[in-house]
């Protein structure tokens, strides 16, 4: 019983995250969307919901250089408005060249990408089939040490490897309700002392804001700066930055 209570909300989160198209939300965004102009509009915002609701399938058919640039159109993107002057700011300012970086939820790759990059090798990890490989197509004439770890369940996190940084960005907020804390623990596990762990999180006034959709339920939730500290115990805040007109916060916390 205790594995098939650990099991379900994984299974959960993973069905969601097909059936809404999670997977490929980024190589959708960056394949429609020129650079510098993400889709803003209602119409775009339909479009892409339809596009990724059923695309996860068909991206993986794509050429690996169309998904490498897509990729790459992501990261471009996320730099101007209305993500902000720098959204990857956090990223930049640590000294990432020959350490080893673990991104949990690299969907289609665009954050594996960039932190190859800015000079680390990329432990990528995900629960869809899919995104591992295109993410595994995205990095492969990369100069850096990178794999790439499918998890088909939470207690698969042990295998993973001790790294200096790890990564989630926009994931722990997705993971069902008093499971975010097991996850986050789990990394916390696979981090060096002396590494540092970057997350970008929904705060509570995302579900106030024009882009939210929906409400806050079991599948998605914000977080006050209060409860970041909470789910991050035992380790050291080092910065806290809102972006997006205050809807999304990035965090670093050290591990000391």
């Amino acid at each position: 019983m205790e594995n098939l209570a650990r099991i379900l909300p994984f299974l959960a989160l993973k069905v969601s995250a097909e059936y809404w198209g999670n997977c490929f939300y980024d190589v959708g965004t960056a394949l429609r969307t020129p650079y510098g102009k993400p889709a803003r509009s209602t119409s775009d915002v339909l479009l892409q919901g339809a596009l990724d609701a059923t695309g996860n399938r068909w991206w993986g058919g794509l050429p690996s250089h169309i998904l490498k640039n897509a990729a790459q159109r992501m990261i471009y993107a996320k730099q101007l408005s209305p993500y902000g002057d720098d959204y990857y700011k956090e990223l930049r300012e640590l000294d990432l060249e020959g350490k080893t970086a673990l991104e949990f939820g690299c969907g289609a790759g665009a954050d594996a990408l960039l932190l190859t990059q800015l000079g680390a090798n990329v432990v990528a990890v995900d629960i869809c089939p899919s995104n591992c490989e295109v993410t595994s197509r995205v990095l492969a004439d990369s100069p850096k040490d990178n794999n790439v770890f499918l998890l088909t369940d939470y207690g698969q996190m042990d295998i993973l490897p001790l790294v200096d940084v790890i990564l989630a960005h926009g994931v722990i907020h997705h993971i069902t309700d008093k499971w975010d804390q097991y996850v986050v623990d789990k990394l916390k596990e696979r981090l060096l002392p002396g590494g540092y762990f970057v997350l970008m999180l929904y705060t509570r006034k995302f579900y106030k804001a024009p882009i939210a959709w929906g409400e806050e339920g079991p599948f998605t939730r914000g977080y006050s700066k209060a409860q970041t500290r909470e789910l991050m115990t035992g380790m050291e805040l080092v910065s806290y930055r809102e972006v997006m007109d205050g809807t999304f916060a990035w965090s670093v916390f050290k591990k000391t």
